[in-house]
């Protein structure tokens, strides 16, 4: 289906007469499950060898490594796919919810077409935010590049918004979508309940709005709370995790960032201080990395038991903004019990910790959450994006290159990258 929606088209291009039609075009995994991936290869967690990083991937993949002002360097449609990627799958689902209007039968199908295409819809602006808006702050009055659209007509110039308005919309699709679908989907591929809970507390949590996001995370820990043990993976393996087919019980939503060379299985490189970090008997230390002839550790822990990164959503993620929000909300023995919950499926022989304070509680729980969800999507960015803000966790980012020191100071503006289809932005305005 995809052929037929490039960047001029329009859905009279092909006649879809049935939620069947619909459904078949927001099956396409390869447009409604992409996210970004540029913003990984920008994170500290990744450490690639010098040739590689000098040569290997296109400029952008090169330039955001070093976290160049200007990544693209003035290309057109090079390397911009975090950018068209997210905006053709919210074409898709515009065209999707145009089609609901016009179907008048009431059925389960169709609401879940609905559902499905917010879902959609809300779940790829909150990834443009995380690359192209400022770090959200209470208020956000500050204008955002990011046209927000609501039809499927390419050729119609999106409106330009504050960024608190475009996260409003992400809230407000999320929301309506909530009430249409099914508890779990028919395949993780697809959105359901559960999957719209858990955005929804990653949104409240990257917004500080920590009881909302509480609120979010019991609702589907009500529902779904079931963790792998890692004592029963073959961490050895070369890629221990099962596979979506077989069933990682935590994954409740797949999704995958674009393939960018510098993220292959053969060329990601971690971070050695990263690595260092894991004890000897944390089960994630052989389950997630291996280690290569020169000494340098390669990333294997993909969670859906291939080749691909991970970038959908799952229980373990939402363990941790749960523990995160009680120790934001002065019930941090709460949340660093629920944190002991978690690593007692990751540690052999876990003996749980203690913590007397809740500044040591919270500290815990960022570490650890920097360790489970490691190369998941945009989860270390956007960290990086929102804790900067607080200067006990502000981290300036360094890099040595070629004889050359880079550095990205905490809320430094290139945090947030440069757009590059100017043309939409003048079209928008």
């Amino acid at each position: 289906m995809d052929n037929w929606l490039d960047v001029k088209s329009k859905n009279s291009d092909v006649i879809l007469n049935s939620v069947a039609d619909y459904q078949s075009l927001l099956d396409n995994t390869a447009v409604m499950n992409t996210t970004p991936g540029i913003d990984i290869v920008a994170s500290d967690n990744i450490q690639l060898l010098e040739n590689t990083a000098l040569t290997a991937g296109l400029p952008a993949e090169r330039n955001a490594y070093i976290w160049k002002e200007d990544i693209y360097e003035g290309a057109i449609g090079v390397g911009t796919g975090d950018w068209t990627v997210p905006y053709r799958a919210i074409a898709y689902a515009n065209i999707a919810l145009e089609g609901m209007d016009k179907l008048t039968q009431t059925s389960a199908e169709r609401d879940n077409m609905r559902g499905s295409a917010l879902f959609y819809r809300g779940f790829h602006y909150y990834q443009l935010l995380q690359l192209y808006a400022p770090p959200y702050k209470e208020g956000a009055n500050e204008p955002c590049v990011l046209p927000l659209r609501d039809v499927s007509d390419v050729g119609v110039s999106g409106k330009l918004s504050t960024v608190e308005e475009c996260y409003n919309q992400v809230i407000a699709d999320l929301n309506a979508a909530l009430a249409l679908l099914p508890l779990v989907p028919a395949n993780k591929t697809r959105p359901s309940r559960l999957a719209v809970l858990a955005m929804l507390a990653k949104v409240y949590l990257l917004m500080e709005k920590y009881e909302q996001a509480k609120d979010y995370v019991e609702r589907y820990l009500e529902n779904q709370s079931e963790l792998l043990d890692f004592s029963t993976l073959n961490t050895a393996a070369t890629l221990p995790f099962p596979t979506l087919d077989v069933g990682n019980k935590e994954v409740i939503f797949y999704a995958g960032p674009i393939s960018y060379s510098l993220l292959s299985f053969g060329n990601l490189r971690v971070n050695e201080s990263l690595y260092s970090s894991y004890q000897a008997n944390d089960l994630r230390k052989t389950a997630f990395f291996r280690t290569n002839a020169d000494g340098t550790k390669s990333f294997k822990g993909r969670y859906t038991g291939n080749v691909g990164l991970f970038s959908g959503l799952a229980t373990n993620e939402m363990l941790l903004i749960m523990a995160e929000c009680l120790a934001r909300t002065g019930k941090w023995q709460e949340g660093a019990d629920l944190l002991n919950k978690l690593c007692g499926k990751r540690y052999k022989n876990y003996s749980p910790v203690v913590d007397k304070t809740d500044k040591a509680a919270l500290q815990r729980i960022l570490e650890e959450r920097n360790k489970e969800l490691v190369f998941t999507g945009t989860c270390r960015w956007e960290d990086l994006r929102r804790l900067n803000k607080d200067p006990r966790f502000a981290k300036p980012l360094t890099r040595k290159l070629a004889g050359n020191v880079y550095t990205l100071p905490p809320n430094d503006p290139r945090y947030t990258f440069p757009v590059i289809p100017q043309e939409l932005i003048t079209k928008a305005k």
